[in-house]
């Protein structure tokens, strides 16, 4: 939690640094993302090791799991995702988490990847059917 506060608070002081860098304020979201991404690149090269026990801890405390059956089966399944996206390539990586976790449209993502949005998407769609049809093999 407070690597999470540490990097927000290098985005920021970043980004009114460089805020008279920035040529399009209506670019200002994909821009501050950058930084934010750019930060958290540094982070994780400083810290080799990602830790996973706080998406465990997440699991077991899920909204199932008043029913163990339904616990099991989700946590089992969330794990086995999780497992297929730590073996997606960074840049795969990168696209799931802006585009469902962070909730960026396809044109702020192409804007930080600095690529067309017809290319993000399509790249997105078919990571996901690769995805569903890793999951499905299982």
């Amino acid at each position: 939690m407070q690597e999470a506060e540490d990097l927000t608070s290098q985005t920021f002081v970043a980004a009114s640094e460089f805020w008279h860098t920035l040529r399009d304020p209506a670019r200002a979201v994909s821009w501050l993302f950058t930084i934010a991404r750019n930060k958290g690149i540094d982070l994780l090269r400083r810290n080799s090791e990602i830790q996973h026990e706080e998406l465990d801890d997440e699991l077991t405390n899920s909204a199932y799991s008043n029913n163990p059956k339904i616990c099991a089966e989700t946590q089992e399944r969330l794990l086995d995702l999780r497992r297929h996206i730590e073996n997606l390539t960074e840049k795969e990586q990168e696209l799931i988490r802006l585009r469902l976790v962070a909730e960026l449209p396809f044109k702020q993502i192409a804007e930080i990847r600095h690529e067309p949005e017809t290319r993000i998407k399509k790249r997105y769609y078919r990571l996901l059917e690769r995805l569903q049809a890793q999951m499905e093999q299982e």
